[in-house]
């Protein structure tokens, strides 16, 4: 919501009359950005689904039958990968909403008490 006053930032909306910008769903015209749900008639894109045939891409769901990958839930038998719910138990992870008891960290909605983090809304006064 900040910014300079009376400048349009293209990210948020604005940008340059008749100008296309890729991130917005635009790209060359007729093709757009494949990212996005064009590109090229008739072409894979792995990040869509695709991938070699008959097996396609792990992350995306994909995979060789019978095989564990580890983004996808598993891990260490028994423990799992901690950032996918997982880990070690009775350990603190912090990135799970930890952090210093009584305070957690900031970026998770904990911080020290009657301190503004700017990520959270605040600012210097007047601007955001």
């Amino acid at each position: 919501g900040g910014g300079v006053a009376g400048v349009w930032y293209p990210w948020r909306g604005g940008g340059v009359a008749g100008v296309w910008y890729p991130w917005r769903g635009g790209g060359v015209t007729g093709v757009g950005c494949p990212w996005r749900g064009g590109g090229v008639a008739g072409v894979w894109y792995p990040w869509r689904g695709g991938g070699v045939a008959g097996v396609g891409y792990p992350w995306r769901g994909g995979g060789v039958a019978g095989v564990w990958y580890p983004w996808r839930g598993g891990g260490v038998t028994g423990i799992g990968y901690p950032w996918r719910g997982g880990g070690v138990a009775g350990v603190w992870y912090p990135w799970r909403g930890g952090g210093v008891a009584g305070v957690g960290y900031p970026w998770r909605g904990g911080g020290v008490a009657g301190v503004w983090y700017p990520w959270r809304g605040g600012g210097v006064t007047g601007i955001g």
